[in-house]
């Protein structure tokens, strides 16, 4: 009985890995974003972020680096702000970053209806560019979310999604 209990659960953990396979890139980030991000805006404690699979780069001067390798980015976790990044060889595709830009909007939306969309927010041409803000453009009270991306970019394609917390969170 305890063999096929043994077998079977290997067999159905198998199985599933293969109808679950990990997720896309794009929606691993839109989770890392709204678990790990959002969530120190609202002041969960500043501490490991809870992915066994994110692997720690370096911690120095009040910054945290993390290597995800599921989405091939990196979380950056300074003082003010919260920073995912994706870099030539791995930036997104055009199609992934457009896919990203649609799943952020909803979390923005729901986690912070004070923010506004601003459509000043932007990269120029060739690039995606979402950006959801208060306050003055360059004044301590400025926070919100914004998200580029410049796949196409010559000297380095890449992409960054960043949320300014109005104090350092924690």
């Amino acid at each position: 009985m305890g063999a096929i209990l043994v077998v079977g659960g290997s067999v159905g953990y198998m199985a599933g890995g293969l109808i679950f396979g990990p997720p896309s890139r794009d929606q691993r980030i839109a989770t890392l974003f709204e678990e790990v991000c959002v969530r120190q805006a609202f002041g969960e404690a500043r501490t490991e972020p809870p992915y066994q699979k994110v692997v720690p780069v370096r911690s120095f001067d009040n910054t945290r680096l993390w290597v995800d390798p599921v989405s091939a980015s990196f979380l950056e976790i300074p003082d003010a702000k919260c920073d995912l990044k994706t870099h030539d060889p791995n930036a997104l595709s055009r199609v992934d970053a457009e896919k990203l830009a649609a799943r952020i909007e909803p979390i923005v939306l729901d986690s912070f209806p004070d923010l506004a969309f601003d459509p000043s927010v932007t990269l120029g041409d060739g690039t995606i560019s979402r950006g959801w803000m208060r306050g003055e453009a360059m004044s301590p009270e400025r926070r919100g979310v914004v998200f580029f991306a410049y796949p196409e970019m010559e000297d380095g394609a890449g992409s960054s999604l960043t949320l300014f917390y109005p104090d350092p969170p924690g």
